[in-house]
């Protein structure tokens, strides 16, 4: 399979306040939100990173940033930077655990350092390849690297190495938590993967790339981001060849396709919003009111009364919304049905 370039800028919805945080080059977007689902620009940063931002992460009222620009970056919700920190290398995500702030870099190695960004920087583990996906789970460091391997670490103990997951023959596009004992990876190779992290094995293989073949025929269709629920079996993952979303019940094995009018680059949820109700709903109209989309362009999406809208952000648009398309001309066939192998 060829290797197709994947989109990295970050979307965070915080869980206390109802904010929506994304990035768009070096530009830190910051919009308000509400149950119903919509969305009212509220300001940028376009001063404290001076490259492109590759993560936001988020602990208590403040934001944690990084990118190409090799600056760690502390912002309060305001989108104010109260701290800074020039690191050696590229760097593509960072984490706070307790008192410490875990980065990697995009080289591959993985390093420690107190949370006020003061003091030398501690080294943990390398990948020495690329890293393409990370996340953290209460003490567990997860990062994947275009090996298509992930590094499983405990995040207050320096070089102790619980375990490297293998099974994925491309590189990792997204690792997201699953419940309190297990997560999920998808990779260029078309596949999801369900792991448990008790014995760190793997529980279920689902070739995505195959169901979307047999949905719209033969092309190249790479999952790169997903959605989940903590202690629930339904998942969404994206595609960007062709812009489309996946409801899936992982364990049912039962999916619905959704086709998205526009370039998917990153998603987000509100809090109170469940997948499932994507999946069990008739035409899948009303259950994405609370959900947010970013495109290739930068631009933010939300579906509001049955009605696709954009907020012209990058544009100018000042988050004019614009009706744009009708949800309800969207939805590229129904449920299927099949069966996954446990492994």
């Amino acid at each position: 399979m060829l290797r197709p370039g994947i989109p990295l800028s970050p979307f965070l919805v915080t869980h206390t306040k109802p904010y929506l945080f994304y990035a768009c080059g070096n530009v830190i977007f910051k919009f308000s939100v509400d149950v119903a689902g919509s969305a009212e620009f509220c300001g940028k940063n376009d001063t404290c990173h001076s490259g492109t931002v590759r993560s936001i992460s988020h602990s208590g009222d403040e934001l944690l940033t990084c990118g190409d620009d090799k600056i760690l970056a502390i912002l309060d919700h305001g989108l104010s930077c109260l701290r800074r920190r020039v690191m050696g290398k590229k760097l593509s995500s960072a984490y706070v655990v307790g008192s410490h702030i875990l980065v990697a870099d995009r080289f591959g190695d993985i390093y420690r350092i107190k949370s006020d960004l003061s003091g030398e920087a501690e080294f943990f583990f390398s990948h020495y390849t690329t890293i393409t996906a990370s996340t953290l789970m209460a003490n567990l460091s997860l990062t994947g690297n275009k090996d298509g391997k992930i590094v499983v670490l405990d995040a207050h103990n320096p070089f102790l190495v619980l375990a490297i997951c293998q099974g994925h023959s491309e590189f990792i596009t997204c690792l997201k938590p699953y419940g309190d004992d297990k997560f999920i990876s998808c990779s260029a190779d078309g596949k999801l993967r369900a792991w448990d992290l008790d014995q760190f094995t793997e529980l279920q293989t689902v070739d995505l790339h195959e169901l979307a073949c047999d949905e719209f025929g033969p092309g190249m269709y790479v999952p790169f981001y997903i959605l989940t629920e903590s202690g629930d079996s339904f998942i969404a993952v994206l595609f960007a060849h062709p812009s489309m979303m996946m409801v899936f019940d992982v364990w049912a094995y039962k999916y619905r396709w959704i086709q998205l009018p526009f370039e998917v680059q990153s998603a987000a949820k509100l809090p109170n919003h469940k997948i499932s109700e994507i999946l069990e709903d008739s035409d899948g109209v009303d259950a994405l009111s609370g959900y947010f989309f970013l495109d290739m362009c930068g631009d933010l999406w939300n579906n509001v009364g049955n009605a696709w809208h954009k907020i012209e952000v990058q544009a100018g648009c000042s988050g004019e919304l614009v009706d744009f398309w009708k949800q309800n001309e969207g939805l590229k066939g129904g449920r299927g049905e099949g069966g996954a192998h446990n492994c």
